[in-house]
């Protein structure tokens, strides 16, 4: 971990950037006695802020005498991280009474974010997407939920199987494996890829299939109906480094890739456009007017945004 980086963090007097953000989340991950904390009254925040101030000194290679002119900024980084976790630790939201649930998630309108898993898989997150699992995750049982777009590389455990929900009743479970599951609600599809290992789909108690690699499989949330496709591992993994790649899309793909991306709603014609595939490339930080600049230059509609939402109409109407 490059220190002089961290210093210059710690000092800065502005809201982070994302990546910035990350930078430090790497940096408090060297304090694992943290990540499970959920904080019900002021002592407690207290102490762990008394707690982390001491290791986070501890990391810094200066002085004491050094150290005086920015403890200030370094405990405030340490409060304001405990008050709004929400950035430099995993949410914790309570789903039942007993038990504690932990929610990471990427913002819309931000870049991918990378997490790891207590039981050391790791994996990422496209903007806008989330993953929920419970505290005791890892110990017993290695199950989690995920809303929209996400990629795995599952750490081996053949005593605890590892299973993705999606909210839609389709499960996805593998022992050690890397596979991405795309779950976008308003898509009405679950599309399992694998890229190594083996993994088995369900819904409910019903086993719907068994994947080998380079294979994908997509659901119909709608109307349960399944396909298999051969999984091109180069392009439907492309938005791992920050290229977007869409082949075949319908445009409640495209209308769910603008959500997650730019935090926007839209507006379309769903029967008049339900044929309309689309094939495109850009980058996933690309203006979102360069994005729809393409998509009228290859089809019959054309795009506009009014306040914060984007409308897709027929050119002939």
């Amino acid at each position: 971990m490059d220190e002089q980086k961290i210093m210059e963090l710690l000092r800065l007097q502005r809201e982070l950037t994302t990546e910035e953000k990350e930078v430090l989340y790497e940096w408090y991950d060297q304090f694992p006695e943290y990540r499970h904390l959920t904080f019900d009254d002021l002592p407690d925040k207290q102490r762990i802020a008394h707690e982390m101030r001491s290791k986070v000194f501890a990391q810094l290679p200066l002085g004491p005498r050094q150290l005086w002119p920015i403890i200030m900024r370094i405990a405030a980084v340490a409060v304001i991280a405990i008050a709004l976790g929400w950035w430099l630790w995993p949410t914790y939201v309570n789903h039942a009474p007993d038990a504690q649930w932990v929610e990471i998630h990427a913002d819309k309108g931000a870049k991918n974010r990378i997490f790891q898993l207590p039981d050391g898989s790791k994996g990422t997150l496209f903007p806008g997407s989330s993953l929920t699992y419970s505290e005791s995750f890892g110990r017993e049982e290695r199950n989690l939920t995920v809303r929209g777009l996400a990629y795995f590389d599952v750490a081996h455990d053949s005593d605890k199987p590892f299973t993705v929900n999606t909210e839609e009743s389709i499960s996805t479970t593998a022992l050690g494996t890397t596979f991405t599951i795309k779950a976008f609600a308003e898509n009405e599809v679950v599309q399992v890829g694998l890229l190594s290992g083996k993994v088995r789909v369900d819904k409910g108690d019903k086993v719907i299939d068994i994947l080998n690699p380079n294979e994908q499989l997509t659901v119909s949330t709608k109307d349960d109906t399944v396909s298999k496709q051969p999984l091109d591992s180069g392009v439907d993994t492309e938005w791992l480094s920050g290229t977007l790649v869409l082949r075949e899309a319908p445009l409640s793909e495209i209308v769910a890739v603008i959500q997650h991306l730019y935090g926007l709603q839209s507006s379309f014609d769903e029967r008049a456009t339900e044929h309309m595939r689309f094939n495109l490339q850009t980058q996933m930080d690309a203006p979102i007017a360069e994005l729809l600049e393409m998509i009228s230059l290859i089809s019959d509609l054309s795009c506009r945004i009014d306040k914060n939402t984007v409308f897709f109409e027929l050119k002939n109407r």
